[in-house]
């Protein structure tokens, strides 16, 4: 009946036996029947029944009970009472899924549904949870037990075993399986199971130690973009991060202001492919661990601080496809290992102080597309194995040591196209003719002369760099005499050079030649040659010799001149000199008190003149003196000259004034001057004058025979006057005397 009995319709196909004596009825509205023949049920109100009798020894079942957890009690007509043993009720496990969503994820439209098994027992087809709305964005559904028969009774704990699935209504199914994730339920309240990002799977905990390092490693506090980092969202939305699986696939990281070193827990991230920290402040060292990484096909680490040799490890990389180091301040050389990048396309290694030589096992890079050593310190020739490198595109080795001839084997780089060799010291370049593909060359700043250009002028390329190179030859100081020749060579190859020999910048009229001849004469013939070396068939490039630089040898010994070796009388007034000493700048005089020069009376340097007066060296009088000159310049000093004699004359003493006193007034017109007479004079010359230098006299008179003398004719006057005297005897006269001054009395007017 299903209005309270008004009506009522037999329900009894499927049953055989309708003598029914007890029904009951489980929490599912599953219907329970007990007759003579047994237990039936019926899942669909009645409409078709089932024998569920399995176990009953005796069918005739008198009463029927089930109880809260759904196992069913029969009793027996004959043999007691039995109980299912399985529960009649599948159980219900209710539980909310506490879920977050991406921005590819519409909880409006896309169908959650969960798969998974309870204790190892199926659930029963998908469970779709609907969302709550809530500002949590949780999600809820019923879990319902595939196999009720397997539960051995309450409580109905145990652990659940799950993954998601998301319905696109597309059609487009993603489907996520979690390696371990279960649940524990104990029986009684709601599951709720952990938070899940449905666009990325669960985050690797190996991946997420390693960046947690970085991140603390590199003052990830200050990084300009540090979103999602360290929280519990999936790794892709970690700024920078791209994963798949849970795993780290993409580091991108450029520009982001990491400052600190890069740990070694770097080498965990083994799904790696791809590494860009470029653009930092990084510093330390590389740490070996990098090596670790065997899925890494790209890193660039470039424009950064570190330093420290590169690990050998990191040639190891058998995936690597590009490698970037430069800008930064790696040193140490270049290991033998690099031959074990076998796939490597681009290598960048520019601007740091790698030193050492090009390894030979650079043979092995024979996917080599880009190679970029520049700016380091590498040293030696460019192996010939490079010719190998048939892929190559760009090779930049400039700004280096490298040095010798550029290999012939350089022309089998048949993809070659851009070539930075300048900035070494390469001394041969070989026809590049055979390098169809050559559009970019930079050869500038090496040691390659006209033989090295002339045959590669011809080439078809968009950009040829040639100017300058260095200087030839070699700097040479050479010390030459006057009188002497030399000849100056410059080797310079090439088929049509032009030649103009300078002395400092001044061009030398005629000197043309290969080849210059020198003749010393005079001091303006040395200094410093060099040569400009031009050729025809290669426009704008100049060479220019190293200079020459001559200097001149020792001056001439000089040769005395005047008085001759052993005068006597020699007086103030006369002068001792010498012959000009060739290559002379300057001259040093000694006049010694006897031949061994032990007593020095006057030792002077840097006379430039041939000629010294006797006053100006301050001998006495009736004294013999020894004396000798050399001669000087920027080459050295000359030895002394022959040394000679000669006696200074007796000379008298200077007398002393005695008055009138200095600055006396009133003196008659003929005053009357005292002096000291001197015992080695004859006699004293005076002088009167109205200035004190003497420049005109008023009275000069000599030959006073004594110590006293009165003017004989009037002086001016109110006038002042100057006087001196000295003495004199039949060869010298003495030095003057001490000045003094006077003044005559006014006119005095007649009676």
């Amino acid at each position: 009946s299903v209005n309270n009995g008004d009506n009522w319709v037999g329900i009894n196909e499927g049953l055989t036996n309708n003598v029914v004596r007890a029904i009951a009825i489980n929490t599912d509205d599953h219907i329970y029947v007990a007759t003579t023949g047994g237990v039936f049920q019926s899942v669909d109100n009645g409409d078709s029944w089932i024998p569920v009798s399995s176990g009953l020894i005796y069918n005739n079942v008198t009463s029927l009970a089930i109880d809260s957890y759904g196992y069913i009690y029969a009793g027996s007509y004959v043999d007691g009472v039995y109980r299912s043993v399985n529960s009649t009720t599948p159980r219900h496990a209710h539980f909310a899924v506490k879920m977050l969503y991406a921005e590819e994820f519409d909880p409006g439209n896309d169908q959650v549904t969960v798969r998974g098994n309870f204790n190892g027992w199926a659930l029963e087809g998908n469970v779709v949870l609907e969302a709550q709305g809530d500002e949590l964005d949780t999600y809820s559904g019923i879990l319902t037990i595939n196999d009720p028969d397997s539960i051995t009774g309450p409580p109905l704990n145990g652990v659940l075993e799950y993954k998601y699935v998301i319905q696109h209504p597309t059609g487009e199914t993603w489907e996520y399986n979690f390696d371990n994730r279960t649940a524990e339920w104990d029986g009684v309240e709601d599951l709720v199971l952990p938070t899940v990002w449905f666009n990325e799977l669960e985050n690797n905990v190996q991946d997420f130690n390693a960046l947690t390092t970085l991140y603390y490693g590199t003052d990830g506090a200050n990084w300009t973009n540090k979103t999602n980092w360290l929280s519990d969202h999936p790794f892709t939305n970690w700024y920078g991060l791209l994963s798949n699986n849970g795993r780290i696939m993409a580091i991108n990281l450029w520009n982001n202001n990491l400052i600190g070193t890069i740990p070694a827990e770097i080498g965990d991230l083994t799904s790696l492919s791809h590494l860009s920290l470029e653009n930092n402040q990084l510093s330390g060292i590389i740490p070996s661990e990098i090596g670790n990484m065997t899925n890494v096909t790209y890193i660039n680490i470039s424009d950064n601080g570190l330093e420290g040799a590169i690990p050998p490890s990191i040639f190891s990389l058998q995936n690597l496809d590009a490698l970037y180091l430069f800008n930064n301040q790696l040193e140490g050389p270049l290991p033998q290992e690099i031959g074990d990048l076998n796939n490597i396309r681009f290598f960048h290694l520019g601007n740091n102080i790698i030193d050492g030589t090009i390894p030979a096992e650079i043979v092995n890079l024979t996917s080599l597309i880009d190679l970029t050593l520049a700016d380091n310190q590498l040293s030696g020739v460019i192996p010939d194995e490079i010719g190998n490198l048939a892929n190559l595109r760009i090779l930049n080795l400039g700004t280096n040591y490298l040095s010798g001839d550029i290999p012939l084997s350089f022309t089998n780089l048949d993809s070659l196209r851009d070539a930075w060799l300048s900035f070494n010291r390469f001394t041969g370049l070989p026809d590049l003719s055979p390098i169809d593909s050559l559009k970019n060359l930079w050869i500038e700043d090496n040691n390659l002369t006209f033989e090295d250009l002339e045959y590669n002028m011809d080439l078809s390329l968009e950009n040829f760099s040639y100017i300058p190179q260095d200087s030839v030859g070699e700097r040479m100081d050479t010390v030459v005499n006057f009188g002497e020749t030399i000849n100056l060579t410059v080797n310079v190859g090439g088929d049509n050079n032009n030649y103009q020999w300078y002395k400092g910048d001044e061009l030398i009229g005629g000197a043309v030649s290969f080849q210059l001849t020198l003749n010393f004469q005079n001091s303006e013939d040395y200094g410093s040659y060099n040569c400009h070396i031009t050729n025809t068939a290669v426009p704008d490039l100049t060479l220019y010799s190293r200079p020459v630089n001559v200097f001149m040898g020792t001056p001439v010994t000089p040769e005395l001149s005047g008085p001759v070796d052993g005068a006597t009388q020699i007086l103030p007034q006369d002068e001792l000199s010498w012959h000009t000493s060739i290559g002379a700048d300057s001259y040093r005089l000694q006049i010694s008190n006897n031949s061994e020069f032990t007593d020095i009376h006057f030792d002077q340097s840097n006379f430039t003149d041939t000629v010294v007066a006797v006053t100006d060296v301050a001998l006495a009088g009736n004294a013999a003196y020894y004396w000798r000159v050399n001669a000087s310049n920027v080459g050295g000093t000359s030895f002394w000259s022959n040394i000679w004699s000669f006696e200074t004359a007796l000379i008298p003493d200077i007398p002393g004034l005695i008055s009138p006193a200095d600055g006396s007034m009133g003196l008659t017109l003929r005053p009357t001057l005292n002096w000291n007479g001197v015992g080695n004079a004859d006699a004293y010359h005076l002088q009167i004058s109205e200035d004190n230098g003497f420049s005109s006299l008023n009275r000069n008179i000599q030959d006073i025979s004594t110590s006293d003398y009165t003017l004989t004719a009037d002086l001016s006057p109110n006038q002042w006057y100057f006087w001196r005297i000295r003495s004199q005897n039949g060869i010298a006269f003495s030095g003057w005397s001490e000045v003094r001054s006077f003044a005559t009395r006014p006119q005095i007017a007649p009676d």
